[in-house]
């Protein structure tokens, strides 16, 4: 007989529909034993179709019938009493042979197409697959064709339907030939038995542009290079001084027109430039050197180069290279240091070495050692007035040999110097790196998982793809600009995640990911449990539950959950919201999913979790809302180490880096208004600095691992597997995140750094604490 619902072909035992589960009725179940009323208009039988006409319309028809006949709640009321009553009839007389009778019905009854004609191969349910595709999706080049069932990772062996959701550029016939009609279009093509009797699958066609297949083989090209960074030459000597004329004195204008000083006015014009970033790695010593560029905002004329030099033993060779409009060099300044933290430019009270030049001949240089103090050997009179008369000034011609020789082979080494980072650093395309890391659910790294890399502004093509080393870890290189990218990552038997926006400007040489947690199928639910606090407020009175916080919780707090991580645009999955204490539960599949959290007073925020069995408490912190010019930065981790801290070293007020121009524990405020609002000591955070009516300068952002470095562990891993997160808030609401790097050995990230009201990202790692007391200054 024909299930009363749906149509199909079931036994004429079978009390429901295997396929649509509907109770059938042993009366009216087939579609023959309808009305066969003539006067009825409705009545119509199989030898009544019209020429054309399909079987299944008529099913749909009897179907109509069917549900306009048994409209009226009287009769609705009396046929679901008779039921009940028919179905405990059954059971008091039958028991347990009824119900025997019935599984074994519903285990065998398969329709025909179902069965495979393989002997070997099981029956399959109808709530399977057709096939099982082996990637999410398939490129295609303009007129290619593509087998689609070379895709096919399981196939049931039945007869399938293809259908394409934009047939006109991606077309598809019956043999399941794919062709890309159209360049830069795409299609999902269904893909299903012909009878309905098996699930469908869908599968993407993306047909490439000219312009998606160079930026695909560029990002090959990055990737597939033998060397993992570019190369540059420093020291060869490609370019002389010119001829020496003792009348030449420094030109001051650039330097103090760039940098920000106290008490001169129409200084700082570098906080409005835009930095742009390139890593690179010197031919001779192997060693590798970070570059941030200096552009003016108008014309885009480089006017400075920062060269961060990593050498042995955790040493940083800085050099600050100062060039004119016209490209000549100007002024530089060379020191060393163990990790890169403010400074007033070329202050006489830091250590290193000064070089002044006009016209490609140096005029001056200046030593800043400690004992001997500061030492000049200018080439004239007219510079040797130029330079302030407190220090030790020596004539080049007056100076011994041995000065004038080192002098002479100086000029012409840090001139190549200069230029040589200025020809070929400015020649190197615009790349970046993705670095990431994949764990399971008990944060033990998994190998071999399969990442993707996808351009989300670019029809969401594929652009390479890689997978995880022994760590869990992976790195991809990209080209940088304005392009936003994706990750998808794949592994048999874990849930696929989808990270939704991976934004690699030239501001973001490195882009450190958070770390991504596979977790194994399965078809169960499991309980999140979350917290919401403030993250400047410290509570009174707060609940001793499993969160442990002393922060004050929020209540109504409204937590959007969508799939994937960084989603924050699709569609919302569930929507919980905390109770009295701040708390709430989420019952989600396993799987990543993004939370939204908004509640009144506070600016929404967004944050990464995962769903599966035994997964730990989550705590997330809020900003209240800010004023405008104010910035907030909050900082949170897992429970270790027990205690992060957060450093802020604001526009300088001091020769040092100190007093009132660092924002730390020892530190807590400042007569600006700047503030350390939290100091977390016993792990997960928050700690909370405010940056209040930002003013011009710059503004960098450290955190530290107090608990290994008050102890000298400076080489310990622990902040970088501690899950560490940084958020900055403007009156705008969240308008960053860092994760901290993973795997690295060290006790100092330099995590960014505000620039002209905008964050410009850093992420560099140090491991050591030398000569910065701040580092490891003991609480007690």
């Amino acid at each position: 007989m024909l299930c009363r619902e749906c149509g199909r072909e079931i036994s004429d035992e079978s009390v429901f529909c295997m396929f649509c589960g509907t109770e059938q009725d042993f009366e009216e179940t087939d579609a023959e034993s309808f009305s066969e009323d003539p006067g009825d208009p409705s009545a119509r039988r199989r030898d009544e179709l019209a020429p054309g006409e399909k079987e299944s319309e008529l099913l749909t028809s009897l179907r109509d019938v069917r549900k306009r006949r048994f409209s009226d709640p009287l009769t609705i009321s009396l046929i679901s009493l008779s039921a009940v009553l028919l179905v405990a009839f059954l059971a008091l007389l039958f028991g347990r042979p009824l119900l025997d009778r019935s599984n074994t019905v519903t285990q065998t009854t398969v329709p025909s197409s179902c069965v495979s004609s393989d002997p070997t191969r099981a029956p399959v349910r109808p709530d399977q697959p057709a096939v099982i595709f082996a990637s999410r999706q398939i490129q295609l080049t303009a007129g290619e064709k593509y087998d689609l069932k070379s895709a096919f990772k399981y196939d049931a062996g039945v007869s399938l339907r293809y259908l394409s959701s934009n047939p006109e550029d991606i077309e598809i016939d019956g043999t399941g030939t794919v062709i890309g009609r159209k360049p830069g279009s795409s299609a999902v093509i269904e893909v299903a038995s012909d009878d309905g009797s098996y699930l469908s699958e869908t599968i993407r066609i993306v047909c490439l542009s000219a312009e998606d297949s160079e930026l695909i083989e560029e990002t090959a090209r990055l990737n597939n290079r033998s060397s993992e960074f570019a190369e540059i030459e420093i020291g060869e000597i490609r370019f002389m001084p010119a001829k020496r004329n003792s009348d030449y004195f420094w030109d001051k204008t650039l330097f103090y027109t760039l940098e920000d000083f106290v008490d001169i006015e129409n200084d700082g014009r570098i906080n409005s430039y835009r930095i742009d970033k390139r890593k690179m790695r010197e031919t001779s010593s192997g060693n590798v050197i970070e570059y941030e560029i200096y552009r003016s905002p108008t014309l885009g004329i480089v006017n400075k180069i920062v060269s961060i030099e990593y050498l042995p033993d955790s040493i940083l060779e800085i050099s600050e290279y100062y060039f004119e409009n016209d490209g000549m060099l100007n002024f530089v300044f060379v020191h060393r240091d163990t990790s890169y933290t403010p400074s007033r430019p070329a202050a006489p009270n830091i250590f290193g070495d000064r070089y002044y030049f006009r016209d490609d001949v140096m005029v001056k240089w200046r030593t800043v050692e400690a004992g001997s103090g500061v030492r000049d050997i200018v080439i004239g009179e007219k510079e040797k007035s130029n330079t302030q008369q407190q220090y030790i000034v020596t004539l080049y011609s007056e100076a011994e040999e041995d000065a004038r020789r080192e002098y002479d082979e100086l000029e012409r080494k840090i001139l190549n110097r200069a230029y040589s980072t200025y020809v070929t650093v400015l020649a190197e395309r615009e790349t970046g790196r993705i670095f990431g890391s994949v764990v399971d659910e008990t944060g033990s790294p998994l190998e071999n998982v399969s990442v993707a890399l996808v351009a989300t502004d670019m029809n969401e093509i594929e652009l390479y793809r890689t997978v995880t080393d022994s760590d869990g870890r992976y790195t991809i290189f990209v080209p940088s600009g304005a392009q936003r990218f994706a990750l998808f990552y794949e592994a048999e038997g874990f849930v696929s995640v989808y990270a939704h926006s991976v934004d690699v400007s030239r501001r973001d040489v490195d882009m450190h990911t958070e770390p991504v947690k596979m977790l194994l199928v399965s078809a169960k639910t499991h309980s999140v449990r979350m917290v919401v606090a403030d993250a400047v407020e410290i509570s009174k009175v707060y609940p001793e539950d499993e969160f442990a916080t002393e922060m004050l919780r929020i209540s109504r707090a409204e937590i959007r959950l969508r799939e994937g991580v960084g989603n924050v645009s699709g569609n919302v999955l569930q929507t919980v919201y905390t109770d009295l204490n701040g708390v709430c539960e989420a019952f989600l599949p396993s799987g990543a999913y993004t939370a939204e959290i908004i509640a009144d007073g506070y600016e929404s925020s967004r944050f990464n979790l995962y769903s599966y069995a035994e997964c730990a408490p989550l705590r997330y912190f809020l900003s209240p809302t800010l004023n405008k010019g104010d910035f907030r930065v909050v900082l949170s981790w897992g429970a270790e180490p027990a205690d992060l801290d957060a450093h802020l070293f604001t526009p300088f007020s001091g020769p040092e880096s100190s007093g009132e121009a660092h924002i730390w524990f020892r530190s807590r405020e400042d007569p600006l208004g700047n503030r350390l609002d939290v100091d977390a000591i016993k792990g997960f955070g928050p700690e909370t600095v405010t940056v209040s009516a930002i003013s011009e300068g710059s503004y960098k952002y450290y955190v530290t691992d107090f608990t290994h470095c008050i102890v000298g562990e400076t080489f310990s891993t622990a902040m970088s597997r501690s899950g560490a997160l940084v958020q900055v808030y403007s009156e705008n609401g969240l308008i960053q995140s860092f994760y901290v790097p993973s795997g690295g050995e060290g006790v100092i990230w330099e995590v960014f750094e505000i620039r002209g009201r905008s964050v410009v990202p850093i992420h560099r790692y140090y491991s050591s604490i030398a000569d910065k007391p701040w580092w490891n200054t003991d609480k007690a």
